[in-house]
């Protein structure tokens, strides 16, 4: 059995070290396993009695295109686990051999990733919107966001169009939400508002409803008027 895990402790660190993403995944994923059998074969025993946990086969299914490790859990039936792209998948399978529970365990709760940073409300620092965990969203892989440099890098042509069709408003349009008087409202409307030029919009200076995303984006604005 030593052995065993040496040799498949020493593939699994070829492929994180010299393989590509798929293979590299495949590595971690050999490792993690490897450790958990590690780990069980260190609980002492009592009385010299046998192992309660046996493993019965593991490594690559050439006919199913995965690897798998079944593992005998005593008198109850067995475990399989089989990795996945995404994870790992655990069935529970009694002494008849009927599958009685799945579970998913994803990659991502196990190591979740740096690169999903969320702010106080559960935001993600770069857009301001619920991503999907694990995975880089259209601004963070255009260079990031910085939420107080205001840098216009930061901010996409769409993205900011998008935010001046949401937040912006003619001025008979916030006139008449307000009940100002248009000849006379400009002073008021400075007090909450600022006046983006090249489409005539008025813009909260600040909101409650913004996100932190939207929020540095109309401090941007703000700046090149």
């Amino acid at each position: 059995m030593k052995d065993l895990l040496k040799d498949l402790t020493e593939q699994a660190k070829e492929l994180i070290a010299l393989g590509d993403s798929r293979e590299k995944a495949r590595g971690c994923g050999m490792m993690e396993v490897i450790k958990a059998v590690e780990a069980a074969s260190r609980i002492p025993q009592k009385d010299n009695q046998p192992n309660y946990f046996e493993i019965i086969s593991q490594g690559w299914n050439t006919g199913l295109e995965r690897e798998e490790i079944q593992v005998h859990c005593g008198e109850n039936g067995n475990l399989m686990i089989i990795k996945t792209e995404e994870g790992y998948i655990v069935d529970a399978i009694d002494v008849g051999g009927n599958n009685i529970n799945t579970m998913c365990v994803w990659e991502d709760d196990i190591n979740p990733l740096d690169d999903y940073e969320k702010d106080d409300d559960g935001n993600c620092k770069y857009c301001g919107q619920k991503c999907f965990e694990g995975e880089m969203c259209d601004e963070q892989q255009a260079g990031g966001f910085n939420e107080e440099s205001g840098d216009p890098n930061n901010f996409s042509l769409a993205e900011q169009e998008d935010f001046l069709d949401e937040w912006g408003q003619l001025t008979d349009e916030v006139c008449d939400a307000l009940d100002y008087d248009e000849k006379t409202s400009d002073d008021l409307l400075m007090l909450d508002f600022f006046f983006y030029e090249p489409k005539k919009y008025w813009i909260p200076k600040a909101s409650s409803f913004y996100t932190p995303r939207e929020q540095s984006i109309a401090d941007y604005l703000k700046t090149i008027n």
